[in-house]
């Protein structure tokens, strides 16, 4: 009686495991190359200032190889919301259909601070992090930067920010840095 118990008991502890992680995979935390637009504009996961915060990141990870010395401008909102408004019209993947928007309204690189990226709550950090990750990864055909798991960049950055008296500091450029710091500096 007590092995039929364990039995039960171990398959239902090993399954309900490896439940649990697939009920636990939300939306964003699927492969940012394997996400299709429909289901970005469709998910319920996500509400629509989390899905703007995605492709914020996104312009800023794809602006990646630009020189940390270019003057950066305050967010074109207008432009902005041009670009998020076709969005969902396409049908490819997220991140090509994002890459060809960023190309064709010739979206440039955008002051985004420290100071803005303490204020995301927790869910919209990991979908910022998601979105620059993508980014990098759609303007990164040598793959010259890493991609970091974005609870590695999530706490390193967050406590960058909460320690220190950077939050003026454009985002990118710590990111840049946190990335050199894991993995030495990127040509």
């Amino acid at each position: 009686m007590k092995n039929i118990f364990y039995f039960t008991f171990i398959t239902f502890f090993f399954f309900s495991n490896i439940l649990a992680e697939e009920l636990d995979e939300e939306f964003i935390d699927k492969k940012f190359d394997k996400i299709y637009t429909a289901d970005f504009c469709s998910t319920n996961e996500l509400n629509s200032d989390e899905r703007k915060d995605f492709v914020l990141a996104f312009i800023l990870g794809w602006h990646w190889e630009l020189k940390e010395s270019k003057k950066l401008n305050k967010l074109n909102q207008k432009k902005f919301e041009k670009i998020f408004n076709q969005i969902c019209m396409n049908k490819e993947l997220l991140i090509n259909d994002l890459e060809n928007l960023v190309v064709k309204n010739n979206f440039k690189l955008f002051l985004y601070t420290g100071h803005d990226w303490i204020k995301l709550e927790n869910k919209r950090k990991k979908i910022f992090i998601k979105g620059y990750n993508a980014g990098i990864y759609s303007n990164n055909d040598e793959k010259k930067r890493k991609i970091v798991k974005y609870n590695v960049l999530f706490s390193r950055l967050s406590d960058y920010y909460f320690y220190t008296n950077l939050r003026d500091e454009f985002i990118g450029v710590s990111i840049k840095t946190i990335v050199d710091q894991i993995f030495g500096p990127q040509q």
